[in-house]
């Protein structure tokens, strides 16, 4: 509970670009714990997942972009009515419906 609380909390400081990756660590923290503490057999394909996990979150944090600074809410209106966004909204709504 208080990992989950620090991660969320980590949102407040951070951009979800590099906190959503390291909060997947948790997952390999669990496995390790798993295998000393309730000898549970890390498998091959367990040690292959949990390298992947490290790379694949030190990948997405080293090439994160930069997030801008938003001042205004005619900023923010801005960046709503882009194409991009309008498509990706709409899939979300559609997909959503379905």
């Amino acid at each position: 509970i208080i990992g989950e609380i620090a991660n969320f909390a980590a949102y407040a400081f951070a951009p979800a670009i590099l906190v959503t990756p390291l909060g997947a660590l948790s997952i390999i923290v669990s496995a390790i714990l798993a295998h000393f503490i309730l000898k549970e057999k890390l498998h091959i394909f367990g040690m292959l997942g949990c390298a992947l996990c490290v790379v694949g979150s030190t990948t997405i944090v080293l090439h994160a972009p930069h997030e801008r600074n938003i001042h205004s809410v005619k900023e923010v209106w801005q960046l709503a009515t882009e194409p991009g966004y309008e498509c990706q909204s709409t899939s979300d709504s559609f997909e959503a419906y379905i």
